[in-house]
Order: structure tokens, then sequence, then C-alpha cells
């Protein structure tokens, strides 16, 4: 299970215990020769300084990603695409109080496409394509909705798993784990709007 910490949780939390491990981790799964390959393919002239650089890149750029993208946004983004979910969104806003929406058996997959790029004489070259996709199953959970926004989820259990991978290969994978549901939307949260999430 994903300890909960006092802090937002993030796709970093769903393939490591430690989040201070997913660097290293990434870096050993990003120093070998297919990624270096994919990398002098696209950058013909990469001497062996350059790669360790572009590699060095790629893992703080993949950390930041993994760590910037929020479990609750993704959740948020498949959950207001539910009709029963934007008719209690409707409801609550026009009229306040809340409503719960019970969501019996579900599963949402979050798909996101990260490249990499370097600037080479002031033109960016894409030097390496990953693709992330983090799939939530959920079990009787209830969505609370109040005053326009979803606030809070209750009772039932989400499990998540996910892997992200290079044109190549898999570099991270994990098997579906609980999440803390008790960490999920703590305080007042606000709902964004659809356009602002991808999914």
């Amino acid at each position: 299970m994903i300890e909960p910490s006092g802090r937002r949780l993030t796709a970093r939390d769903i393939f490591f215990d430690d989040p201070t491990a997913a660097p290293e981790a990434v870096r050993r799964a990003l120093d070998d020769d297919d990624f270096r390959k994919g990398l002098s393919d696209n950058l013909p002239a990469v001497t062996a300084t350059a790669s360790r650089f572009v590699v060095s890149q790629a893992v703080e750029a993949v950390d930041r990603f993994l760590g910037e993208l929020g479990i609750e946004e993704m959740l948020l983004g498949g959950w207001l695409q539910l009709a029963e979910v934007q008719s209690a969104i409707e409801a609550t806003n026009t009229k306040g109080g809340s409503r719960h929406v019970a969501l019996t058996r579900q599963h949402l997959t979050s798909s996101h496409h990260p490249t990499l790029e370097v600037v080479v004489a002031d033109a960016p070259i894409r030097v390496a394509d990953f693709s992330l996709d983090i799939g939530f199953d959920l079990d009787a959970c209830e969505l609370v909705v109040r005053d326009g926004a979803i606030r809070g989820i209750e009772a039932g259990s989400v499990l998540a798993s996910g892997a992200l991978a290079t044109v190549t290969r898999t570099i991270l994978s994990t098997k579906s784990q609980r999440l803390p549901i008790d960490a999920l939307f703590r305080g007042e949260a606000e709902t964004p709007a659809a356009s602002d999430l991808t999914t």
C-alpha cells in the first residue's frame, strides 16, 4: 500500500515506496545501450560525454514529470467525463448542498506521452519519447460533490498500477498497489475544468 506522507500523492508514489529512490532507479533504467543507441540515432554526432549529459537530463526530466503528475488530477480527469458526476457538479453548483456519487466498479487509465528534447544551435532536437500509462481500479467508492466540485472520496478501495516506457522497452513498472483513500482530496481541493486535464 502507498503510505500517506502528509503531502500530495503523485505518479512517483505509484512506482516508489521511497520517492527519493526514483532518480537512481530511472538512471539505472536509462543508462543502457538501447537508450544510448536511440540517442545516437537522433543525435548522430553525440559523444560519450554528451550522451551522459543527455541521460542525466532525461533522469531529471522523468523524475520531475513523475513528481508533478498528481494522482488526484489523474482521477479527476476520468471522473469529470462521467455523466452522473457532471450532473452532481451542476446541481450542487447552482443549488448548493452536496451529493454522493456511487462508483461500484470503475477502471480509469491515464496516458501521457512526454518527450525529451535538447537544444543544439538554438534548434530543439527530439531525442527520446516516453509513454506513461497509469491504471486505477476503483471498487465501491463514493465521490463527495459539494458546491460544484468533487471534494472527497469515501469508502471502497482504489488500486493503482503503472508502466513507463521508451520506444525500445519498459523502464519502470509496478503492479497494483492500494492507494490510501484518506490521503486523497485533503482539504477543499478545487475540481479543475475538464479542459485543464490531459488523460
